[in-house]
């Protein structure tokens, strides 16, 4: 969780006097903070502060999208393919460095028109193509509200988990939701998940959901309906599966559901 790579950072530096190379970094008792914000109000206020970050809708996020990809004259096959996202990346005049880190995925360098990209993600892979797409996220979205700051995402706050702030968390929920209909824009979703419910002969007893319990027939065809749409745009089934849900379309009857995915539904 985020406190705790803070709380690995304060002993890092006061332990080992290992400082991380770039970025500020605030010293409080016990965890170390590469936000100023994060540090002023968490670290020497003791308290969350309210959000600064205006609400943003999902169908305004999803108008983002569009007009990047219809801007760069994006054609959808339907998967987007690596390099436009490095012509995207271009388009918006900034560049990509990949850098050694375990403490974060991405990271967004305002200042300098600059994004980070963990080299621990293999080029392509589902989860660097939804980062390096979060990133382009939060250029076209909060930009003009860190100028002279970074906005660092660690693998929680991509993914799930506990975030240190509303601010923080409301930034990750809205640049998560660009970066799932950048990538996966939603005629396109509609279209392959239609084509995908025929393809594997999934029961349409409440067509157009998919229902899904612990019966093992069930879960199988859920997950074979993940499989497939994941393939087709290269993203993670947890990332088709967080769109589906935000489009009603699960039927979930199952015991036990990650929790996680509801910070995506927020």
């Amino acid at each position: 969780m985020f406190s705790n790579f803070c709380h690995v950072l304060n002993r890092s530096i006061v332990l080992d006097g290992e400082w991380p190379e770039t970025g500020f970094v605030g010293l409080s008792e016990h965890e170390a903070y590469t936000s100023l914000c994060e540090y002023i109000y968490e670290g020497i206020i003791k308290s969350d502060p309210r959000p600064t970050i205006p609400f943003v809708t999902i169908e305004r996020i999803e108008q983002y999208a569009n007009l990047l990809a219809e801007k760069c004259k994006i054609g959808y096959d339907p998967r987007l393919l690596d390099i436009t996202l490095f012509e995207v990346l271009t388009f918006l005049n900034y560049t990509v460095e990949n850098i050694e880190s375990d403490n974060f995925l991405g990271k967004c360098d305002f200042k300098n028109r600059k994004i980070y990209i963990s080299n621990e993600l293999e080029i392509g892979s589902p989860r660097w193509r939804f980062t390096f797409a979060h990133e382009i996220g939060h250029i076209l979205l909060h930009r003009k509200y860190f100028v002279n700051d970074c906005l660092q995402d660690d693998n929680q706050t991509l993914f799930g988990g506990v975030f240190s702030s509303a601010d923080h968390k409301r930034l990750e929920i809205q640049a998560n939701k660009f970066a799932s209909y950048f990538l996966m824009p939603n005629r396109l979703f509609c279209e392959r998940y239609f084509r995908a419910y025929d393809y594997i002969g999934i029961p349409k007893r409440i067509f157009p959901k998919i229902y899904v319990d612990d019966q093992p027939v069930n879960v199988k065809d859920f997950n074979d309906l993940l499989s497939f749409i994941s393939k087709v745009f290269g993203v993670s089934k947890q990332t088709v599966e967080i769109r589906l849900r935000n489009l009603k379309l699960i039927e979930d009857y199952r015991k036990h559901c990650s929790d996680s995915l509801l910070d995506f539904l927020l």
